[in-house]
């Protein structure tokens, strides 16, 4: 993905970036490689190594919303980072890995 400075924009420029990526609540989450992935695993399903590049990986917490009336704690994985002008690039990938159980 590309993030790109407007030359149009009036106001002030953002100095920084963060990208979320919101999770359902069923799935399991933790920092892998000493801060280079995560992995993500499903209830009785396969699991998947989250990885990026051009900004810091992070989890965060946040909330899911898909059932009508019924809020539930989740996750997200964040990326963030310094903007750099005229465009910023991030890059990510998904893969599905093997899960010990």
């Amino acid at each position: 993905d590309v993030l790109t400075l407007c030359n149009d924009h009036l106001g002030r420029h953002a100095t920084q970036f963060c990208v979320r990526f919101h999770l359902h609540p069923d799935m399991k989450v933790e920092m892998a490689g000493g801060g280079e992935s995560v992995i993500l695993k499903a209830p009785e399903r396969e699991g998947w190594r989250f990885r990026a590049a051009g900004g810091v990986l992070g989890l965060e917490e946040s909330v899911y919303l898909g059932t009508p009336g019924l809020i539930r704690r989740a996750q997200q994985i964040t990326l963030s980072g310094i903007v750099a002008a005229p465009m910023t690039e991030v890059k990510w990938s998904l893969i599905m890995e093997s899960v010990k159980r």
